[in-house]
């Protein structure tokens, strides 16, 4: 995740960058600060936990709903 968010944050007209990590079914937003080179990070984890994306909010069920069950 490293480089790749990296050269994102480079560009200026990224404001975010929404990582999914479906084995640990969580999901890191990633979010440019009005300060400049500062990001805030966000990790959502929880079943019940909803994502804001760029103004659209999903919940980690309809993300992952269409993963094979844990074991």
């Amino acid at each position: 995740m490293g480089a790749k968010r990296w050269k994102y944050e480079e560009m200026s007209t990224v404001q975010e960058i929404i990582f999914v990590d479906p084995l640990d079914r969580a999901v890191i937003a990633c979010r440019r600060t009005e300060r400049p080179n500062i990001w805030t990070e966000t990790l959502y984890s929880q079943p019940d936990e909803s994502v804001n994306i760029d103004g659209f909010t999903i919940a980690l069920t309809e993300i992952f709903a269409n993963l094979p069950e844990e074991e």
